[in-house]
């Protein structure tokens, strides 16, 4: 069944079993009395889905309380103080976890260790100055419409001074994906596809390798030491770009080639696919690599092979 329920009634409706702490809870998370909003409940479950963003950053409390709650169809914004995610609505639309931001009383860490009983669905995670140290657990992420509007799906990791792997990221994600400020030592386990932004920066450890970064992004680029034009995107022509113009970024730029992403550029004809090939293919570092290529048109590297003057053929190119 349905309902629409607006504030100064909300206390009066008595299909939703809640007790009288329980609704004090809901009306204060709710948070607008003037605004309506729809309130359903399963059924086979009674677990209550609302289509409202819903706010406890203003209790004190170490866990979420069961309010019987299965998905929030818009953010979910847990206390600050919990240490772990128990009691989180199954599905929350925009989830964020992190610390109060008080002025008067900042609290600029969340002392969660384990994503362990988070959402098991979310469309935009925000993971905030806590204490995890892997991403296990991560949720499913789905895009879905909303009032005839997707929601992308997107991934923020900020301040978490102890996550050290990226492993557990969605492999694909269709926004945005922003990771600053964390001690991660490595972008394996990473999103492989961004359709939106991608932001990386590191203040604690430098990684040492690209091995593991995105190879699509729909969006702008901002990762230390890589300089990005206006609307360039990140694939083959800017890799050959930046080994021109950056020598200090090639064992880097060599770090991030991959067996399969290059087999699968050939299979996409990506016009660069030569150019990049060309100005490595006699660097040790990728040798051991191009051994073990496999390409459905051979043909197309015969050049490359027959070849020992690279910079004439670099020139038959035009680069």
């Amino acid at each position: 069944m349905k309902h629409i329920v607006s504030f100064p009634i909300f206390e009066n409706e008595k299909d939703f079993g809640l007790s009288p702490v329980q609704i004090e809870i809901f009306k204060k998370g709710l948070a607008t009395e003037n605004w309506k909003f729809w309130v359903s409940q399963d059924e086979k479950t009674g677990k209550l889905i609302i289509d409202k963003s819903f706010d406890l950053s203003w209790m004190e409390t170490k866990e979420v309380p069961n309010l019987n709650i299965d998905e929030v169809d818009s953010s979910f914004i847990p206390p600050p103080d919990i240490t772990s995610a128990k009691n989180f609505p199954r599905i929350c639309r925009h989830l964020t976890v992190g610390p109060s931001f008080n002025n008067e009383i900042p609290d600029y860490t969340m002392n969660i260790r384990s994503l362990k009983g988070i959402s098991e669905r979310v469309s935009s995670l925000t993971i905030e100055s806590t204490l995890i140290q892997n991403l296990d657990y991560m949720p499913f992420f789905e895009e879905v419409i909303r009032y005839s509007r997707p929601i992308k799906t997107s991934l923020s990791l900020f301040s978490n001074r102890r996550l050290e792997s990226l492993k557990g990221c969605p492999e694909v994600l269709s926004g945005n994906f922003y990771c600053v400020g964390n001690a991660i030592t490595s972008l394996e386990g990473g999103p492989r596809e961004v359709g939106g932004n991608y932001t990386f920066f590191q203040g604690i450890h430098p990684i040492k390798d690209w091995k593991g970064i995105a190879r699509k992004i729909g969006g702008s680029v901002d990762f230390y030491g890589v300089d990005i034009l206006p609307g360039e995107k990140w694939g083959p022509k800017m890799w050959v770009r930046l080994w021109k113009g950056e020598k200090n970024l090639r064992k880097y730029l060599i770090s991030m080639l991959e067996k399969d992403w290059i087999e699968d550029l050939e299979e996409e004809k990506d016009p660069w696919l030569i150019q990049f090939l060309a100005l490595v293919w006699e660097e040790p570092d990728f040798r051991v690599l191009r051994e073990s290529l496999k390409f459905k048109n051979p043909s197309s590297l015969s050049k490359i092979e027959k070849t020992n003057d690279t910079n004439q053929l670099l020139g038959d190119f035009g680069i």
